[in-house]
């Protein structure tokens, strides 16, 4: 199964894991788990031959989505541009985000991440990672 991995920037080689874990609760608690205007919706989801990653990505090029495998973490980044025309407008209230965002997730062992395929529609970044079924069969060892 996918798991969503923090992104901490190296924060945690200098902080206890206890105080981590606090500081972690209290904003999640005082957020509803969301920090930042700029953090896209995420669906984990597989079966029986792949692995799947939705994100939520409205108003955003495809161009300005980067997706990339390193020590098998999966990591999207990208950028949504600000590009509002004045034309004598005076706003009010402005509740689209813009700017970037970083979502990384550990791939599980069974993932090939050779044959990763992604498509962009309709706002919607879907990632299909296909399972290597070597890694993903089981065998049962007797005992002598």
């Amino acid at each position: 199964m996918l798991t969503l991995t923090k992104n901490n920037h190296g924060t945690t080689r200098f902080v206890p894991k206890i105080y981590s874990d606090l500081i972690d609760a209290f904003f999640n608690d005082f957020t509803g788990g969301v920090v930042g205007k700029n953090i896209p919706s995420v669906d984990l989801a597989e079966d029986d031959h792949n692995h799947y990653v939705s994100v939520s990505l409205p108003g955003m090029n495809k161009e300005d989505i980067k997706i990339e495998v390193k020590e098998n973490v999966l990591a999207i980044s990208g950028e949504k541009k600000e590009h509002k025309e004045e034309n004598g407008k005076k706003y009010h209230l402005i509740e689209n985000s813009y700017g970037s965002f970083y979502r990384s997730f550990r791939l599980p062992e069974n993932a090939n991440v050779d044959a990763i395929e992604a498509s962009y529609v309709n706002g919607v970044l879907e990632v299909k990672i296909p399972k290597d079924e070597k890694k993903t069969s089981s065998k049962i060892i007797n005992i002598n």
